[in-house]
């Protein structure tokens, strides 16, 4: 690839190439945890897909402070990988689905009453 020196920068001496290369995808996680959502002292944090980006998010909110950090993902690796850079929980959002076929049940939750067209014809909330 080809490019102005102006869009170089120099690597310290000091850090090696694989800290170097994590540099943007870390000021990705800092800028849209702490500067976009505005995250304090104590705030729960849901990090949804713990890949690399959603690990370096949760290891920043681990790092400013963040209360309860839940993590989420179907990959049982990544849960994994998330509770040892410091997730408080691990949610699967599939188990539900799984255990439902574990069980041999195909049978889905019905949506309660609540807001359907002929209850808000009659003017009842059901």
């Amino acid at each position: 690839m080809r490019t102005t020196a102006a869009c170089l920068f120099r690597k310290p001496a000091g850090i090696s190439f694989d800290a170097a290369a994590l540099t943007e995808p870390l000021s990705g996680a800092w800028k849209g945890l702490i500067q976009y959502s505005q995250m304090g002292v104590g705030d729960d944090v849901v990090v949804i897909g713990v890949g690399g980006i959603g690990l370096l998010c949760l290891m920043v909110a681990k790092a400013a402070g963040a209360g309860r950090l839940i993590a989420v993902d179907s990959s049982d690796y990544a849960r994994r990988n998330a509770l040892a850079l410091g997730a408080t929980h691990a949610v699967d959002p599939l188990a539900a689905t799984r255990a439902r076929r574990s069980t041999g049940s195909s049978r889905r939750p019905r949506p309660g009453r609540r807001g359907r067209r002929s209850d808000r014809r009659r003017g009842t909330d059901g």
